[in-house]
This record gives C-alpha cells, structure tokens and sequence, in this order.
C-alpha cells in the first residue's frame, strides 16, 4: 500500500498515516484518521471539548433542517397562490375577449397574475404565484370540450337559447 510514517499529526501512538496515492479507499482512510486523532484530543482534555464540540455540530444540523423546512412551506404557499389564480381564471373565462391579464391582490398583496389566452380549439393559462420573495409559475390548457363538460363555458346552442328565453 502507498501509506508512509508521519510524525506531524500524532495519535496514541504517536504517529499517523497518510496515503498519497490515487486509492480509492484513501480519502475515506484520511477521513477516518483525522477523526480519531480528532476524538483522541478531545479525550486529553477532560471530554468537556468533545461536548460542546458535539452541542454545536447538534445546533448546525438543527438549523439546516428548520431553514429546508421554512423554504419548502414557502414554495408550497407560493404554489397555492398560483392554483388560486388557475381556479379565479377558470370560472371568470370571458366570453367575447381573446385575452385576459390580471393581478390578484388581497390585504395589499400581490398574491397572483395571471394571463389568460384563447388558442384555437382551447385555452392557456399561466398564473403565477407569489409569496414573500417566491415565485411559482404554473401553465395549463384545457380544450374546449373538457371545459364544457365541467360547466365552465357554456355551449353556443344554450347561450343562444337562453337569449332567446329572455326576449
């Protein structure tokens, strides 16, 4: 093996290897040297070293999981405000225009645009949404049939005849 004598970082022993080679098994033999030598010193001091060493490793991993948690519960909020948008623009199709951009605003919030456009046998809807520093965009079509059988556009035939109720 490629492993030599190093006097500059001791352990029990008093020596400790280091590999110079390309093994691929010589930076995890590194790794395991520098901890021991790492859990040896702490054992020269008592072991009160090692405990708040241990306390701050705890308090770094803790932090990284609270700040994942807090980015993915801001992405999800952000999410909810486009679908808000998708289910605004769905039930406020326009008749007569070909297209439709708007802002939704709550307690002076900006909380979604959208844009929506009629494309030949169909829809397209973009909506973003937005949360704190968050943006989420999200983009749909629908054709024209799903969107009359679900009620949210009204066929010719009975816009027609409903017109011609109301005269």
């Amino acid at each position: 093996m490629c492993c030599q004598i190093n006097q500059n970082y001791s352990n029990k022993e008093g020596y400790s290897s280091y590999c110079s080679g390309s093994h691929p098994g010589n930076h995890f033999e590194i790794l395991l040297l520098y901890i021991s030598n790492l859990f040896i010193s702490f054992e020269r001091n008592g072991g009160w070293f090692m405990k708040i060493y241990l306390f701050v490793i705890f308090l770094v991993f803790s932090g990284l999981t609270k700040a994942q948690a807090d980015l993915e519960s801001d992405i999800d909020i952000a999410v909810q405000n486009a679908k808000k948008g998708i289910y605004w623009v769905i039930n406020n199709i326009p008749e007569k225009k070909s297209k439709l951009d708007n802002d939704l605003i709550s307690e002076d919030k900006l909380f979604s645009s959208v844009k929506l456009s009629k494309e030949v046998n169909g829809i397209k809807i973009e909506s973003t949404g937005f949360y704190n520093s968050y943006s989420v965009t999200i983009k749909l079509f629908r054709s024209n049939e799903s969107l009359m059988k679900e009620g949210f556009i009204k066929t010719k035939e009975s816009s027609e005849t409903h017109q011609e109720e109301n005269k």
